[in-house]
């Protein structure tokens, strides 16, 4: 599909300068107090510190207030002193995990520092964190200036989207991915057009490495050969960032503005309450506090409200959709149930959201494009339910007479 030329380059540039790349300034600051973070640590420790992440591929965005920084160990072993020595901070958090790291507020920068192991090949390492530092290396030669900005672009596409994140809460794109898809199709427009026109699975290889397992996208690390750096991608986020890409490229066509996909979209329980009404569900609000750690804490409770699921729908009930949304430290999880009644809405399916753009366009016109979303890798719409009493009647009409 030829698109038409759009003022959509003036719209994303405007992005860039004012809400995504940071100033030379801000650039400035955080690079001065990286540093002075930096030597405090080369003080306290023997050994290597490596500035890694987003800051030190320079990809990250404006506002930023976290910097990873990886201490580089000979010896695993040696990593226990870590822990003694970070004590100077009177802020430290630890973290553990498949690898104990550490959190410290260094004059309103939140650094994670992480112990790895310092290894001359990737396909040395003994915790994927080690291979950090090859990572970056890989996007410095790879990614040119304007490509990062390209890399910014996609990041915040998909951060308004929640699409961002590969933990298991999310099972989302990381930063990292998306800096791959950059490096692979070349910019933000490149990788919507191959996404929208992908059919599952996706498989992405820099050197044509096969793959030796493969999920719905499946993008093998160049510098890990036998790594999909995208399986932590579930069918689902991969459907909803094809449709949204699609609605992209429809927007372009048609000359519409894309500022819409760049702004986050904040549920609220007053909006939950309205779709309840629209649909005719029940709807059910309940509101927790995070304790400890958030990434663990929402993977356990994504666990938790499947169960929660299932055991509602072995009551009899039927479950509309159920999810969970952040309000700063509280989360607000809902559950929407069919009543006894039946919704007034159901949910009608159209094509796989992997459909042609051309089909792709037919169910978008023919339902209104703020109708249509994505459910179960497909495209939907919520369509009023047929009242029993006219259904029945009109089913006797057409079989019985």
């Amino acid at each position: 599909m030829k698109l038409v030329k759009h003022s959509y380059e003036k719209e994303l540039n405007y992005l860039l300068k004012h809400y995504l790349e940071p100033s030379e300034e801000e650039k400035k600051v955080l690079k001065k107090i990286v540093n002075e973070f930096k030597k405090k640590l080369e003080e306290l420790l023997e050994e290597e510190v490596f500035i890694g992440g987003s800051y030190a591929k320079n990809t990250y965005l404006k506002g930023k207030n976290d910097v990873d920084v990886f201490i580089r160990f000979k010896e695993e072993k040696r990593m226990r002193v870590l822990e003694e020595k970070l004590s100077v901070f009177k802020n430290l958090q630890v973290v553990r995990g498949s690898r104990t790291y550490y959190r410290i507020n260094f004059k309103k920068i939140l650094f994670e520092v992480v112990p790895i192991l310092k290894i001359k090949s990737a396909n040395d390492f003994k915790n994927i964190t080690d291979v950090s530092p090859f990572h970056v290396d890989f996007v410095n030669k790879h990614l040119t200036r304007k490509q990062k900005n390209e890399v910014r672009l996609l990041k915040a596409f998909c951060k308004a989207n929640n699409l961002y994140g590969a933990e298991t809460s999310v099972h989302g794109f990381s930063g990292y991915v998306l800096e791959l898809l950059i490096a692979y199709y070349g910019s933000f427009l490149n990788v919507l057009k191959a996404i929208s026109e992908a059919k599952p699975p996706l498989i992405i290889s820099f050197n044509k490495s096969k793959p030796i397992n493969v999920s719905v996208i499946t993008l093998i690390d160049p510098v890990q050969s036998k790594r999909n750096a995208s399986k932590s991608v579930s069918g689902e986020k991969f459907s909803k960032l094809q449709f949204l890409a699609k609605k992209f490229l429809l927007d372009l066509k048609y000359n519409k503005s894309i500022m819409k996909y760049f702004k986050p979209k904040k549920m609220t329980i007053k909006k939950l309450q309205s779709l309840s009404n629209k649909r005719g569900t029940k709807l059910f609000v309940k509101k927790i506090r995070i304790e400890g750690d958030s990434e663990k804490f929402l993977s356990k409770l994504n666990k938790k409200l499947k169960n929660i699921k299932s055991r509602i729908e072995a009551e009899g009930y039927s479950v509309y959709d159920y999810a969970y949304f952040l309000n700063k430290n509280e989360v607000i999880i809902y559950f929407e149930i069919e009543t006894l009644k039946l919704s007034r809405m159901k949910k009608h399916y159209g094509p796989p959201v992997s459909v042609d753009l051309k089909h792709f366009e037919e169910f978008i016109k023919k339902w209104g494009e703020n109708k249509v979303y994505v459910s179960e890798n497909h495209l939907c719409v919520d369509v009023r339910r047929e009242e029993l009493d006219v259904l029945i009647n009109s089913l006797f009409k057409n079989y019985l007479t």
